[in-house]
């Protein structure tokens, strides 16, 4: 395989793509949004109304796409407990291990019933 084509699947995650279109486009359809691009090319004229929206609106993006992580990591082994629950409970347990104990502890203690 070559070696561009070994990390092309990074995105490929369909929550996350759904959650950065998601945050995107909410975003640039905000119109208090468009209000606050006006007042700040008001006092700054440098700065561009629509590239300033839709820089927000990629960065808003960018962190849903990230809030959406922890949900689709915790939904696999909670699915794998309709399949395998040894196995659910060993990748929770290892999740748990990564991420520290925080919130994961009521998703282990959901998934590993």
């Amino acid at each position: 395989m070559p070696p561009w084509r070994r990390n092309s699947r990074k995105w490929e995650n369909p929550p996350n793509r759904i959650g950065f279109i998601f945050g995107l486009f909410a975003t640039v359809a905000e119109p208090a949004l468009s209000v606050l691009a006006k007042q700040i090319s008001a006092l700054q004229p440098l700065i561009n109304n629509t590239l300033f929206i839709w820089i927000t609106g990629a960065g808003i993006g960018f962190g849903v796409a990230l809030a959406v992580l922890p949900i689709v990591i915790v939904s696999i082994p909670v699915l794998l407990t309709v399949v395998d629950r040894e196995k659910a409970v060993r990748i929770m347990a290892k999740v748990k291990e990564l991420a520290g104990v925080g919130t994961l502890r009521t998703a282990c203690a959901f998934s590993c019933r």
